[in-house]
């Protein structure tokens, strides 16, 4: 089909030039950009939902088997995976579908808990300021609904392989259209492929992005597995204990190093805490091979309160705050706002230690920390 598109300024009608996908200038990354920012240029349609909105969760998503250019969410909590591809890109048709259906298969074994580890992660790649968790995105994008009812339905198509898979182009090619076959080497998933094409126009100095659906098709789901495990899966967490001998023989990191390994939105964060404790006399802060401990005197005897590292941070256990000699009401706050927190109150009672940044957003980070820093400043009181 041949799209012409006009420009109409009162009487006077302009053609648009169409540019040229084979000596077009633009990138891959330019084109996944464009549609990232503007998630409302991706072409969905649901007769029944005429307020049916979308979003980016964002560019380069670790799906385990390979990053995902964009990953979209839907007001109907359903996914789509798009690989933007242009004209000119030498690779074979058959390989970028064969892509987006291996992405396909690794998402439909995640949990909820997987996707929002993605997301934050992806977020912190790209140097966000701030990364937000999956739920804190949900709640701003999708205020109107009602947050549980929206993640169920989330977890439930997750569970059930139900993805919407997209490739776009500034131009698709045939083959793509003849590949359809392919499909039906996955059994059990249950998605649907859309071909998209983003027709690029010149008029004057502006381009002009006009998207357009130029192939659909979807799988026949021929067979459901379902594997239940009656027992959780053994987990192990090892700590290793260094001896003064060996701690002497590596290199300490610094101040300087350990924020720059960290990523951009907790760097900020933790420089501002680092100072407060650093400023305060009661305190140490120890600098290790990897990390940094800060620690307080108890019966003349430094003891560790808490541990920072570059991709984790660990939290006060019962064990910890009864060796700290922490009162049991002061302790009791603590636990309260870390509780607040669902990811944090998860790996608590599962006797966890530590907790990953990439399963919790940056404000979740600066509420641990203004806690920590709260029963720090009760501790002092108390003496």
């Amino acid at each position: 089909m041949i799209i012409k598109p006009i420009s109409i300024s009162r009487d006077n009608y302009f053609e648009l030039m169409k540019i040229d996908e084979s000596e077009s200038k633009f990138t891959e990354d330019w084109l996944q950009k464009v549609i990232h920012d503007n998630p409302q240029t991706y072409p969905i349609e649901n007769p029944l939902n005429k307020d049916l909105k979308i979003i980016s969760l964002g560019r380069e998503i670790n799906s385990g088997a390979g990053y995902i250019d964009i990953l979209f969410l839907t007001s109907d909590a359903e996914l789509i995976i798009a690989e933007t591809k242009l004209w000119r890109n030498p690779e074979k048709s058959r390989t970028v579908l064969a892509q987006v259906i291996d992405y396909a298969k690794e998402i439909s074994k995640w949990g909820f808990d997987d996707l929002n580890n993605a997301v934050i992660s992806s977020q912190r790649n790209s140097q966000s300021e701030k990364a937000l968790s999956l739920k804190e995105i949900i709640a701003k994008e999708f205020s109107n609904q009602n947050q549980t009812d929206f993640i169920d339905i989330l977890i439930q198509n997750l569970h059930k392989g139900i993805l919407k898979l997209s490739i776009i182009g500034d131009k698709i090619s045939p083959n793509l259209l003849l590949l359809s076959d392919t499909l039906q080497s996955s059994p059990g998933l249950n998605f649907s492929l859309s071909l998209i094409e983003m027709k690029l126009f010149k008029y004057n100095h502006d381009i002009i992005l006009i998207p357009d659906i130029v192939g659909k098709t979807k799988e026949e789901i021929r067979g459901v597995v379902k594997v239940q495990y009656e027992k959780e899966k053994p987990k192990i967490e090892i700590t290793y204990l260094e001896t003064e001998k060996s701690q002497n023989q590596k290199n300490k990191t610094d101040r300087v190093t350990f924020i720059s390994q960290c990523p951009n939105d907790i760097s900020q964060i933790l420089e501002k805490w680092i100072d407060v404790w650093q400023n305060n006399s009661d305190l140490m802060i120890y600098w290790g091979v990897a990390g940094l401990s800060i620690r307080k005197q108890l019966d003349k005897k430094w003891t560790t309160i808490l541990d920072i590292y570059p991709d984790y941070v660990s939290m006060i256990t019962q064990s910890m705050a009864e060796s700290c000699k922490i009162p049991q009401d002061i302790y009791n706050k603590y636990l309260e706002v870390l509780f607040s927190i669902d990811e944090m109150k998860s790996a608590y009672s599962s006797k966890k230690r530590y907790v990953k940044y990439d399963s919790i957003s940056t404000e979740d980070i600066e509420v641990m920390m203004t806690a920590v820093n709260e029963l720090i400043n009760k501790l002092i009181d108390n003496k």
